[in-house]
């Protein structure tokens, strides 16, 4: 345990090599410690050394096969690499093993709607909401999936619910000045993208849908700057270079943004329950560490982001 907690230690101080040395030292005395390998195979994902994560998570399993943290985590890692059947099948497994989990709920909810599953993707979200009613970018996520299936009362609730609880929360306002701007309240969407764009002033999406939206209203001085920085910030959305000419009314807004799942979870040592946390970003899903000690978007409306390593929930 002391290594163990040591390499914990040492990858909250960003001494990301040195940890690796430690949860090794720990795996070199006791192989089969499945927390161990769920915590270096966090680890060496955040080092970008996928391959070697994934054998440490199979690792934690075949040892324990009822280590909800690890499917998790391992279902994250399978997120990212794009086997997506392979991370339903952990992230059910980690919800078989502790169904009151919000966390794998909401990432097995991003999940499913990003595979076209609305209808399982509600039930997730409801869950992760039933559990967590603070829950922001569940509040979120849910939205989005509202707004995609045409239910925009019941989108701009949960949108509303989640700025209540998260003022600062800028892909909630980004989708919602969406919403907004879909259903003619354009000074209202306005409000919504201003303050997205305060909090991330780098969300392209944003500064080409805010464009849009001043183009269509006249305002084409302002409308042409924020094309500028939509494509300053990433050349690749063609929208904005087809806007950046003279202004006609544009093409229309790029599509919310989905939420990747949540990278939290962060490594677990020896003592007490794995702190849970998270951050609302982008991105794909995050790691739990183990039992024990502390422990972690796409174009158009924004979703959510993922969880990770079992610590923070956004």
């Amino acid at each position: 345990l002391a290594h163990n907690n040591y390499a914990i230690l040492l990858q909250d101080l960003g001494r990301r090599e040195e940890a690796a040395t430690h949860y090794q030292a720990a795996l070199d005395i006791d192989p089969r410690d499945a927390l161990a390998h769920n915590n270096y195979a966090i680890l060496l994902k955040d080092l970008g050394r996928r391959e070697e994560a994934e054998e440490h998570y199979r690792a934690a399993l075949e040892i324990d096969p009822r280590y909800a943290s690890a499917h998790y985590n391992y279902a994250n890692l399978l997120q990212d690499l794009g086997r997506r059947e392979a991370a339903a099948t952990h992230y059910q497994a980690a919800l078989d093993i502790d169904p009151r989990d919000a966390l794998a709920h909401y990432n097995y909810a991003v999940l499913l709607a990003q595979t076209e599953r609305p209808k399982e993707a509600e039930e997730h979200y409801r869950a992760a909401l039933e559990i967590d009613p603070r829950y922001a970018a569940a509040h979120t996520g849910y939205a989005l999936l509202l707004a995609q299936t045409e239910r925009p009362k019941e989108a701009e609730e949960h949108y509303r619910a989640a700025l209540e609880i998260d003022p600062r929360h800028a892909l909630a306002h980004y989708n919602y000045a969406l919403l907004l701007a879909q259903t003619e309240r354009p000074k209202e969407a306005e409000t919504h993208y201003r303050a997205a764009l305060e909090i991330d002033p780098r969300l392209a999406q944003a500064h080409n849908n805010y464009a849009n939206l001043l183009a269509e209203t006249g305002r084409r001085e302002e409308a042409e700057t924020h094309y500028q920085e939509a494509l300053e910030i990433d050349p690749r959305l063609a929208q904005a270079h087809n806007n950046g000419g003279p202004l006609p009314r544009g093409p229309g807004d790029r599509p919310p943004l989905r939420p990747g799942p949540h990278r939290l979870r962060p490594p677990s040592g020896a003592d007490g329950e794995a702190e849970r946390g998270g951050r609302a970003l982008q991105g794909g899903p995050g790691d739990l560490p183990g039992p024990g000690g502390r422990g972690v978007c796409p174009d158009g409306a924004a979703q959510p982001g993922a969880a990770g390593g079992r610590g923070v929930i956004p």
